[in-house]
């Protein structure tokens, strides 16, 4: 079937016709020199021009043409797709000369080939050294996708490939005479590069346009509609405004349906977020509560250990069993070239009877006797060659079964060594092999090998190894244990400090009352001394005038009250400080021992984080341990 191929990124020639725009009326392009093109006439290419540079049209509403062939105006195209590069000039650093770089190209061109309805055979070996017309006829195939008017005419093939594959700005340039070679060694690995970068090309842009076309989709279906529906009420709510009617309950019963749609449909997207979700939730519930991937693997690899003493006692049975089978046909073989002998020595009596009878008279008793000897004789050869048929059906049985045997330890082996590389055990460079190659080589022909490094080498050190990992899997068991009563102790030890900052903040609260209690004492002692020296200086006022006697008593009073009144004032002082130094240090005190409860806290934290991972990872990484020394607390 002939592929019609999709529609092409743009026309190449200035008699092909441009696609129908998807949007009402022109569209202007973003180039510099680009025009606005109604949509029934040929649309302009939205690249730059050879005059003025600017950014190619990205809009999914055309495709852009990618040949830079002359149009009907006389200006060139030029590609949304790069620069031009200088021609002979680049070297390609692309590997492709390389076998597995081919095989990569090979595989993509054919993808793509297939995916797209190519009608011609097609193949990995067809691919290795085409013909010129097999090339040909890929290429023109791929070409439709570009621009399906666009076509390779085989008179001028080695001009207009060239020029075709510049005009898409490739890069690297390719020789008109290497187009006369296709399939020759030097000349196809570079067409073939040329060939899968084609096809990276187009598929790009259908990625580009299928996410373009997506977009505009979601817009028509959403914002665009609504800003139309929208322009379209406020048009008839003019138009009936216009006609004197102040009433617009239908025009808004309009709008409200459609509003209501819309808002239908962001409750549907609300509840889809939300199932999305609760799916979510759940996942994350089931993988929390799924167990412990430790366990697994101890009981897979116990399960592994298991198989391999099974496969070990296996080998050795199928050893056993296929020492005896040999041993059988070499039997059979003995016989069977005994019974062959007899045969020919048979034969070559009959002969000489034969001779012998054919020589000389023969009476008719004797011509009986031959007759009843030849008789037992082809008896007795019959018994012998039913007898060889039988050993040789034996021998044959023998053959298969041990052909069968030979295939189920080969499949053991191929489970040992799948097996051997999942537990890291080979090759002899892998993490528990220790410089020891696991690695069975089978050799049918040689089993006595199998056996010797079986027995001599890979058993003594898998034993070793299960006894290390055994003895490690103690000691991780051990360690945890250890590390467990540590964070018991430090459990303990951070319940103590956090009950002796409870008792250091019950003594400060009770300090501070203290502090308070004693203040207001000191307040009211500092009160009643001044209202007592008010009044005896009242007192020594009215006295004054009585007498002199009695105002120097009052003024040697007065002292001695003023003295006493400095004393209680200098020791209210005095005990006033001594209590603000005392809360003042038991503050600090309690800051620093805060701040060292705290600081111990978070060290007692990351050690306890840093032992817990420690262990975590010497459970999964045994046999190797590594005792974490604990920090300094």
């Amino acid at each position: 079937m002939t592929s019609q191929g999709r529609a092409a990124l743009a026309p190449l020639t200035n008699s092909s016709q441009g696609r129908q725009s998807m949007i009402p009326g022109p569209r202007k392009s973003i180039a510099p020199s680009a025009r606005a093109a109604p949509a029934n006439e040929k649309r302009m290419s939205v690249a730059p021009s050879s005059q003025v540079e600017g950014r190619p049209s990205t809009s999914s509403q055309g495709r852009l043409s990618t040949l830079g062939r002359q149009s009907g105006a006389g200006v060139r195209r030029s590609s949304m797709y790069g620069k031009q590069a200088a021609p002979g000039s680049k070297k390609d650093p692309r590997p492709v000369s390389d076998k597995q770089y081919m095989g990569q190209c090979v595989r993509k061109v054919i993808l793509y080939l297939t995916s797209h309805g190519y009608d011609q055979e097609i193949n990995p070996k067809l691919l290795i050294s085409p013909t010129a017309k097999q090339f040909f006829s890929i290429l023109q195939f791929l070409v439709r996708f570009v621009d399906p008017s666009f076509t390779i005419t085989k008179e001028k093939f080695e001009e207009e490939v060239p020029n075709m594959f510049k005009a898409l700005k490739y890069p690297f340039t390719i020789s008109p005479k290497s187009l006369l070679s296709v399939g020759t060694p030097h000349t196809w690995p570079n067409l073939l590069a040329a060939l899968t970068w084609l096809v990276e090309l187009i598929s790009y842009q259908e990625a580009v346009e299928e996410s373009s076309n997506d977009l505009m989709s979601d817009k028509e279906s959403d914002a665009f509609l609504n800003d139309d529906q929208f322009f379209l009420f406020t048009s008839k709510a003019y138009n009936e405004w216009l006609k004197g009617s102040s009433q617009f309950e239908e025009v808004e019963a309009q709008l409200e349906t459609i509003n209501e749609t819309h808002c239908a449909k962001l409750k549907q997207a609300i509840d889809k977020m939300n199932e999305q979700k609760r799916a979510l939730q759940q996942e994350i519930t089931m993988r929390t509560n799924q167990p412990n991937p430790v366990v697994e693997l101890e009981t897979k690899l116990a399960a592994c250990n298991s198989d391999l003493g099974k496969f070990k006692q296996l080998i050795t049975n199928l050893n056993d069993h296929m020492a005896k089978v040999q041993q059988i046909v070499e039997d059979q073989k003995a016989e069977l070239e005994a019974k062959q002998n007899e045969l020919k020595a048979a034969q070559k009596e009959k002969e000489l009877l034969q001779h012998t009878v054919d020589t000389q008279p023969m009476s008719a008793a004797d011509v009986e006797k031959l007759t009843a000897e030849r008789v037992a004789l082809e008896e007795q050869l019959a018994a012998t060659r039913a007898l060889v048929e039988e050993n040789e059906r034996i021998v044959f049985d023998k053959e298969i079964t041990i052909s069968k045997k030979v295939e189920e330890f080969e499949k053991a082996v191929q489970a040992y060594g799948t097996q051997a590389r999942k537990l890291k055990l080979v090759p002899s460079n892998a993490k528990y092999a220790k410089g020891i190659e696991f690695q069975i080589q089978f050799n049918p022909h040689n089993p006595d090998a199998i056996v010797d490094q079986i027995r001599g080498t890979i058993k003594p050190e898998l034993e070793k190894l299960k006894m290390d990992v055994a003895r490690s899997v103690i000691e991780a068991k051990n360690e945890t244990l250890t590390i467990q009563e540590q964070i018991e102790r430090l459990d303990e030890q951070i319940s103590n400090k956090k009950d002796d900052i409870e008792a250091l903040d019950s003594k400060y609260k009770k300090l501070e009352a203290a502090y308070l209690k004693e203040k207001q004492t000191l307040d009211e002692q500092v009160r009643t001394v001044s209202s007592e020296s008010e009044s005896m200086a009242a007192e020594i006022a009215r006295l004054r005038e009585a007498s002199q006697d009695a105002v120097a008593r009052s003024q040697k009073s007065l002292d001695a009250i003023r003295r006493e009144y400095e004393e209680v004032q200098a020791s209210a002082s005095r005990e006033k400080a001594e209590m603000q130094n005392i809360i003042l240090s038991s503050m600090e005190l309690l800051a620093s021992h805060k701040a060292h409860i705290h600081s111990n806290l978070e060290a007692l934290l990351k050690y306890y984080v840093k032992v817990k991972n420690e262990a975590t990872t010497q459970s999964v990484g045994a046999p190797t341990l590594i005792k974490p020394e604990p920090e300094a607390q």
